[in-house]
């Protein structure tokens, strides 16, 4: 197991990760950097941690990393550095504009995986939490779920995607995109119940409706569209998936169950 981590970044995501390492392991041993001795004060009165400004002496406490600066930080960080000390370390990445091998490449370490943790979302009384994460090709199958068994202790269901597109859609899906969306299909319901005059389960049998009628009509525009694998695709592919999980969520009163509305709404009936 796991019993020291090092954290670049004590921003917004540090502290995010942090608070759920803490909460997952009380045990665990953690030194985080900042920008300024200001705000690694400020980390450990928030945190039962230890906090520095000096990037390199957080690299030496553990071999294993969380990277969670903004990508602009990025060059900034790596003049701070000797990178020859990350070849050790498994870097985990909040920075997900990298694909794993790529970042592998820029910070001269073969084992860097991309991770993007959700957050809570609730809905009412309902409870949502998946993350998700990809690997550089050098983790063998063993590393693999020796990293995913830590994390899922601290953020949930670990989900491995193949790439950088699929975790981004994965993100839009499954991370804070839904929290709104909820929100506002309930708004929605109530709003068609009030302005037309009907109850709200017949609104949200006309909001079913609607939805299945823009999912036939998305086929069509899909089935015409000459380049499967280009951007226009892509983004109508992922509306529909968000169609479907909405149509499973109105239908059953439990939002965004993983996979479910794929499973009854994929093939929607002519």
């Amino acid at each position: 197991m796991v019993k020291k981590v090092s954290i670049i970044g004590g921003g917004r995501i540090g502290k995010l990760i942090i608070k759920r390492l803490i909460k997952a392991y009380p045990d665990i041993q953690i030194l985080a950097s900042t920008k300024t001795r200001e705000s690694a004060t400020r980390l450990k009165n928030l945190f039962p941690v230890k906090s520095t400004t000096d990037n390199g002496e957080v690299l030496s406490f553990s071999d294993t990393l969380f990277l969670c600066i903004r990508p602009d930080n990025l060059k900034e960080f790596l003049s701070q550095i000797n990178r020859e000390v990350l070849k050790s370390k498994v870097v985990i990445s909040l920075l997900v504009i990298f694909k794993p091998d790529e970042l592998s490449k820029i910070l001269k370490t073969d084992k860097v995986c991309v991770f993007h943790p959700t957050t809570y979302l609730h809905y009412s009384e309902r409870e949502f939490l998946k993350s998700f994460i990809i690997f550089s090709e050098s983790f063998s199958k063993e590393e693999k779920e020796k990293i995913k068994n830590f994390l899922s202790k601290a953020f949930g269901y670990i989900e491995e995607e193949k790439d950088l597109n699929s975790l981004k859609e994965k993100i839009f899906l499954y991370g804070n995109f839904p929290a709104y969306l909820v929100d506002f299909i309930e708004k929605l319901i109530l709003f068609l119940s009030e302005r037309l005059k009907i109850s709200q389960e017949e609104s949200k049998k006309l909001l079913m409706d609607v939805l299945k009628l823009s999912m036939e009509e998305m086929e069509g525009i899909k089935n015409s569209i000459a380049t499967p694998s280009g951007i226009t695709q892509r983004g109508l592919k992922t509306i529909q998936k968000v169609i479907e999980e909405l149509l499973y969520s109105l239908e059953t009163n439990t939002f965004f169950k993983i996979d479910k509305g794929r499973e009854k709404y994929g093939k929607v009936q002519r």
